[in-house]
């Protein structure tokens, strides 16, 4: 053990920090953008991880599917993935940050659809491209219609261009109630948890071993100290 620990700093120095690329795409209520830079509880987690390993950088904000063929090409951790079938083989899935609900969503007066048997009868089901959302349909050969982020589907959905919205349940109800709109989320009928949705830090498939490993100490450390739970839900 001893001689792990004193072996690790060396591998760390072999691979310098500017070699690593962090990345991020808008989660909310874990991951905002502001000016193409991310913020957020989970960014505020993934510093003390990346810093544990001597990566000190912000977070780009990417759209959806572009975070996703980067962390692809290499030379990336990124925040906050999904973890779905098709993807299990292509990433280091580094540790879990969030468990969240997700469910569907309709334009009012329509009662949000409960089952996806309901939301099919509906119409269109808009989701973000990349997301847990498209392999969870594509799996029950269903059809959707596909855009680069959340915040865009609940435009689309208040246009009528989609039918029905299915997104993170916590995500639904910070959108509807951005920009001091209370009127918004009366608009919008949100229907009960279908299915559970596992957020991680990840990294590329070459990213070292011992980055990983570092990552991950620091994680399990976080939250025997309790400081884990305090950044990624300072309210509570």
């Amino acid at each position: 053990m001893l001689r792990a620990l004193l072996i690790l700093p060396f591998l760390l120095a072999a691979v310098p920090a500017r070699a690593v690329e962090l990345i991020a795409h808008e989660v909310p209520p874990y991951v905002f953008d502001q000016d193409g830079i991310a913020y957020g509880p989970a960014i505020d987690i993934a510093r003390e991880l990346v810093s544990a390993v001597g990566i000190h950088q912000d977070f780009r904000i990417l759209p959806s599917l572009r975070f996703i063929r980067d962390l692809e090409d290499g030379g990336r951790i990124g925040i906050m993935k999904a973890r779905t079938r098709d993807t299990e083989d292509r990433f280091q899935w580094i540790a879990p940050l969030a468990t969240e609900a997700a469910g569907f969503a309709a334009l009012a007066p329509r009662p949000a659809p409960e089952t996806l048997t309901e939301a099919q009868t509906m119409g269109i089901i808009g989701v973000m491209e990349g997301g847990f959302a498209e392999p969870w349909l594509d799996h029950r050969q269903v059809a959707f219609d596909a855009t680069r982020d959340e915040a865009t589907n609940l435009q689309k959905l208040l246009a009528k261009r989609i039918d029905v919205w299915l997104a993170p349940l916590s995500a639904m109800g910070v959108l509807t109630g951005r920009g001091g709109k209370p009127s918004l989320r009366s608009q919008i009928n949100v229907g009960p948890p279908v299915f559970q949705v596992e957020y991680y830090i990840v990294a590329s498939r070459d990213v070292p071993a011992a980055i990983v490993e570092g990552m991950q100490r620091r994680h399990r450390a976080l939250i025997a100290e309790g400081t884990f739970q305090a950044l990624m839900h300072p309210t509570r």
